[in-house]
């Protein structure tokens, strides 16, 4: 898979600040790709350079209404009006995918599908309504959206959509709680300035939930480590962590994901959590 030139963004947030750590995560030749709490689909569309088939579910209509106006007849992205913690897949009743009923070709017999490109959504071919979020994706990237959930039981579910070898990054908030914490969050703030200045403000879309975090840094890095062994996880100046995971290999001896991700990806995603950060 070729990675297209990145482009300029519509906005700029600190949560958008952070799309380049997700992006640089992504695996060369990476073939399905979901975004989790997707909102206006701004990350989706730019994994769609990064990866064969990218499906971004949000359980807000209004979000995923604006998300295919912006990017839903993209030929390899789909959206998907889903609550990631409901057990049989997630699917808002109702809610119709990028191939409705009448744009979608009939389905092969029994498949629930439409034929032609498989983005890993099941449609009903006559209703056209989402059946699922569905399993096995090779890459699960999910920002500003753990704060709105149960924590540990969030990843327990992300974990279960991953398929074997897939990488997981999440970019979530915590809580400040130690005099260390304060302090951290206090050196963001003239970068937060800066950078806010450099991109012509902060600006959040429309209709995006706003929740404050009830976990501090401490229990989120503790929670993540007891439910992803191995994972890497980082506290960024701009008030977001990240986490990155890389399930393991039916058979595989449990390593760290240090050493599970290859150098070059390795070094892409340092450059964003050291001081190059622009």
């Amino acid at each position: 898979m070729s990675r297209r030139t990145p482009q300029q963004d519509p906005y700029w947030n600190h949560n958008v600040h952070y799309h380049r750590l997700v992006l640089d995560a992504v695996p060369d030749g990476c073939g399905r790709a979901l975004d989790i709490g997707c909102g206006d689909g701004l990350l989706v569309r730019k994994l769609a350079g990064r990866a064969r088939e990218v499906t971004g579910v949000d359980r807000s209509a209004d979000m995923i209404r604006v998300a295919r106006e912006h990017g839903g007849r993209s030929p390899n992205i789909a959206f998907l009006r889903a609550d990631l913690m409901t057990p049989d897949g997630g699917a808002v009743r109702g809610a119709t995918g990028i191939r409705d009923a009448a744009t979608s070709p009939p389905a092969g017999p029994g498949t629930g599908r439409g034929s032609g490109h498989d983005t890993g959504i099941d449609i009903d071919p006559e209703s056209g309504t989402d059946l699922g979020i569905g399993t096995g994706y090779d890459f699960i990237s999910a920002v500003a959206v753990l704060h709105h959930l149960d924590f540990a039981a969030a990843l327990d579910r992300m974990t279960g959509l991953l398929a074997p070898g897939g990488r997981l990054v999440l970019i979530g908030l915590a809580n400040n709680r130690t005099p260390l914490d304060w302090l951290i969050s206090a050196a963001g703030v003239p970068a937060a300035r800066i950078l806010a200045r450099r991109h012509g403000g902060k600006t959040d879309p429309p209709g995006m939930p706003v929740q404050d975090p009830g976990m501090t840094w401490n229990q989120v890095r503790r929670v993540a480590r007891e439910r992803l062994p191995g994972c890497r996880f980082r506290r960024h100046l701009l008030w977001r962590y990240s986490v990155v995971w890389e399930k393991p290999r039916e058979g595989s001896v449990n390593r760290s994901t240090e050493n599970r991700i290859d150098r070059r990806t390795r070094n892409r995603i340092a450059c964003r959590i050291t001081g190059t950060e622009q």
